[in-house]
């Protein structure tokens, strides 16, 4: 199809000259020429009379042309009239008018093949007449009259086909339905142009030239004047008419969209078109196509490139209307442009303005992919037409603006009425999103509450997938992003097309999809406390009141954000001091950590609702277990150099994390925890123990760092308090000399474990250690000698009891007690005698001599020797004098009977 209608179209222009120029060729031979001056007189008045248009009702305009043309066929005779018609035309088309290279190729070959066809026509009907005869239009009236009008006739019918056949050809329409358009009123004009062309040519070359063609060419000469006033005038009045329809029209209606739709209509039916846009004025100064038939409003975008440098920045600053005939051949074509105006869809260009008063609100753009297509006459009604339509389009943009601005206030005024009644922040943002939705027309809706860069505390959407949710939040961490932009520079960022603006995500907006996105920071005073985020499917443009609008919003939901913060921080408040209160109770009245932190553990559980919690103290290089909630399967120590508790209790440094996976120290005890809050209890500038809390929502708050660690200062002081306590009844239980448990403490557990034991049914084995000689020695070396080897003796039992299990205690003066529980009365006879054999061999290193000390030892055990404290006591008296009285340095057992 595309390569009959390169054909169609090389035939009807390169066709048509190469035609004439064989035609010329053919007839020209033998032919004689005029003087040269005459040839360049003619071929000026050629050019003139084609350069003079005159508008036809039909629509566009005719040339003088055939003014000339006929009457130097006559004068001249048809090869020389010829050759000055194509030499004017190719002035004309190429200096005055700049016409493309076909259409001037065609006008030329269509001109030599009319005028040497009505020149063969002329000279076939004026054969045989004498030359005198022509001259003095006397003999041979009639025939010469004949003549004329057959000249007229046949050039105007030759140049009505072949003008038919080029448009026809050029616009894509049926042959003749562009003749039947045209013909009615180009041929008559074709014909009074030359009549008078030839009226002219005779009076002016015979003066005495009368009879009947004398007087019907002075007839032709006034008739022509006449006529062309009446087409002009009709043509005039034709256009007047259309505009004053078009315009009433375009009154009748206050709606943008139906003035734009009623336009491009009129528009169309005066061009036909192949594509037409509408480009209108915003209020923040860009423009916007605000109407596109024939292509994708996507692709018409007007960069800075093409207002400032193309063809549309060139008519909207000039106020002027532009007719291209070849647009791929216009200087001021921009390389943004290539899509827009493609060689294959774009060649004639018509950009009107549309100017109220000096004022360009916007243009409307028409285009062909036809060289050449719109003609002057076009241009003339359709910047005649704009500039009317431009007074209707911009009070239009008035009454949208002011309805616009009304439902703006109204939904204000909605918002306003009912946001400070809410005292959920869902409920908020739900009335936020509706009203965003029905008066900015938002599709999808987002509020962030939180710090840029930092922490997002709260989120809450409508229309968003979850994994936008997430890249959102994770941009706001990173601080990167549109939403970071306008939390920082604290003031509104509209991306207008998401996928090209570089600020946005193109993944995120495709994802979701989303093309404009208008970010909106919350101010409460002068923090920033989040942004609201509104996202609409299609691109669409924020002028000021939207923006108003917008922030407006943003500033209620702070508002909103506020009263609901500072109910929950009251009663959060009022939860942290009820806490503070029971836990200080405690501290008050608890002498023991471990019940003053199992209480801790729980409130924090229980009553703040942290899921879970865990206290653990400094254990050497571990950190143990004192409390907890919450855990399954925790261990009960864990390592003081692994994990954010071992840093905190290594640092002295409290951790608030609020994303767990983006810390290197986290250790998973729960997959769940997302957030955790870690805090060190110190005591005396060391750290002895942390409390760590961890959830599995994004809950934690700085709030949540200071209650833990005022709580940790009161875990501190309790811990002080218990240490304390500790220590007085060590002083009341220990022995000073030798830290062994005291005669007090030993009868304690002396009861304590004969109880067990009885319950049980389990043995109970008694040893009482002597030393031999002991007031001997202390007399000859001294109390302190004395002293020194009582702290011997109690080294040697310590390390030759069980641990944790057997209780050592100086009984009083020399004398020790050793109880085993779960110990036969021979196994106690065994650490007896070892005990002895290792106090032996321990030398004493004396000032005044090397000496060595023993030890007398007996044995009693439960339930044979005794059943109760005092007889078992009795029992291993009786077993140790027996002893001494063998001499010293031995072991005796009780005697069951």
């Amino acid at each position: 199809m595309a390569t009959r209608r390169t054909i169609v179209t090389w035939l009807v222009t390169w066709g048509s000259a190469i035609a004439g120029a064989a035609a010329i060729a053919a007839l020209g031979r033998g032919t004689v020429f005029p003087p040269v001056a005459v040839l360049l007189i003619v071929t000026a008045l050629s050019a003139a009379a084609e350069h003079i248009q005159i508008p036809i009702p039909s629509g566009g305009y005719l040339s003088f042309g055939p003014a000339v043309s006929l009457p130097a066929i006559v004068l001249l005779g048809a090869v020389p009239a010829a050759w000055t018609a194509a030499a004017g035309t190719m002035i004309c088309d190429q200096l005055l008018h700049r016409r493309p290279i076909p259409t001037m190729l065609f006008n030329v070959g269509h001109r030599i093949l009319a005028i040497l066809l009505t020149g063969v026509a002329w000279t076939a009907l004026v054969r045989g007449m004498p030359a005198t005869g022509r001259a003095t239009l006397l003999v041979y009236e009639e025939t010469l009259l004949v003549a004329v009008l057959a000249l007229l006739a046949v050039y105007a019918a030759a140049t009505t086909l072949q003008v038919a056949a080029f448009l026809s050809t050029f616009r894509q329409e049926p042959f003749w339905t562009v003749l039947a358009s045209g013909a009615m009123w180009q041929l008559p004009t074709t014909v009074i142009l030359g009549a008078f062309g030839l009226a002219a040519s005779v009076l002016f070359n015979d003066t005495q030239a009368v009879g009947s063609v004398g007087y019907l060419l002075t007839a032709i000469l006034t008739v022509s004047l006449i006529t062309l006033l009446y087409t002009s005038r009709r043509q005039q009045l034709h256009e007047l008419t259309n505009l004053h329809t078009a315009v009433a029209d375009l009154l009748q209606t206050l709606d943008l969209g139906e003035v734009l739709n009623l336009l491009a209509d009129k528009v169309t039916g005066i061009a036909k078109p192949h594509r037409l846009w509408i480009t209108l004025h915003r209020s923040d100064g860009g423009y916007e196509v605000a109407l596109a038939k024939g292509i994708d409003p996507d692709l018409l975008k007007p960069s800075p490139e093409e207002l400032e440098w193309g063809v549309l920045g060139w008519v909207l600053a000039n106020r002027r209307s532009q007719r291209i005939p070849d647009y791929q051949l216009d200087p001021r074509r921009t390389r943004g442009s290539n899509a827009i105006f493609h060689p294959d869809h774009v060649r004639a260009v018509l950009i009107a303005p549309l100017l109220a008063g000096v004022e360009p609100v916007g243009a409307i753009t028409l285009t062909k992919p036809i060289p050449d297509y719109f003609t002057e006459y076009q241009e003339r009604v359709v910047s005649t037409l704009a500039a009317q339509a431009a007074v209707v389009v911009r009070n239009a943009q008035l009454y949208e603006t002011s309805q616009r601005t009304l439902a703006h206030f109204e939904a204000l005024k909605a918002i306003s009425e009912r946001i400070n009644s809410q005292q959920d922040l869902q409920a908020a943002f739900d009335l936020i999103a509706t009203s965003a939705h029905e008066v900015l027309g938002a599709d999808r809706c987002a509020l962030y509450l939180g710090e840029v860069g930092k922490e997002i505390t709260h989120t809450f959407t409508r229309g968003l997938p979850p994994e936008h949710l997430q890249g959102a939040v994770a941009r706001l961490k990173e601080g990167i992003g549109l939403l970071s932009v306008a939390m920082r520079q604290k003031e509104p960022i509209i991306a207008t097309d998401a996928l090209q603006d570089p600020r946005a995500s193109r993944e995120m907006a495709q994802g979701a999809g989303y093309r404009t996105v208008a970010s909106f920071p919350l101010r409460y005073r002068e923090t920033i406390i989040g942004v609201l985020a509104l996202y609409h499917d299609g691109v669409r443009q924020y002028g000021p009141p939207d923006t108003a609008l917008g922030m407006a919003f943003a500033n209620q939901a702070a508002i909103a954000v506020q009263n609901t913060r500072l109910l929950e921080e009251a009663g959060h408040r009022a939860h942290q001091l009820g806490l503070l209160n029971r836990i200080f109770t405690r501290v008050a009245t608890s002498l023991s950590p471990r019940d003053l932190f199992d209480a801790l553990v729980e409130e924090l559980h229980t009553t703040l609702g942290y899921p879970l919690v865990t206290i653990r103290r400094v254990d050497g290089g571990q950190l143990r277990d004192v409390a907890h909630r919450g855990y399954t399967g925790i261990q009960e120590t864990s390592p003081i150099n692994a994990g954010i508790i071992g840093r905190v209790a290594r640092t002295g440094q409290a951790a608030f994390v609020m994303d767990v996976t983006r810390d290197p120290d986290y250790i998973a005890w729960d997959p769940r925890v997302i957030q955790e809050a870690c805090v060190p209890i110190t005591h005396q500038e060391r750290v002895v123990g942390v409390i760590n809390v961890e959830v599995i929502e994004p809950t934690l708050r700085p709030d949540d760092l200071h209650l833990l660690t005022t709580l940790a200062g009161y875990a501190a002081v309790a811990l002080e308090k218990a240490q304390l306590y500790e220590q007085t009844q060590e002083l009341a239980t220990t022995d000073g000399l030798t830290g062994l448990l005291n005669y007090r403490a030993f009868w304690q557990s002396m009861e304590r474990e004969l109880e067990r034991s009885m319950r049980y049914g389990l043995p109970l084995a008694l040893i009482m250690i002597e030393i031999d000689k002991f007031k001997r020695f202390n007399d000859a070396y001294g109390h302190l000698r004395g002293d020194e080897v009582i702290r011997m003796i109690a080294r040697v039992l310590q390390q030759e009891h069980r641990a944790q299990i057997d209780i050592v205690a100086r009984y009083g003066g020399d004398e020790f007690m050793i109880l085993l529980p779960h110990t036969q009365k021979v196994t106690a006879a065994e650490v007896a005698e070892r005990i002895r054999r290792a106090a032996e061999a321990t030398p004493l290193i004396s000032a005044v001599e090397l000496a060595s000390v023993t030890l007398s030892l007996g044995v009693a055990c439960y339930p044979e020797d005794g059943k109760s404290p005092d007889a078992l006591v009795e029992a291993v008296d009786r077993s140790m004098y027996k002893a001494k009285q063998q001499g010293g340095n031995a072991v005796a057992v009780a005697n069951t009977s």
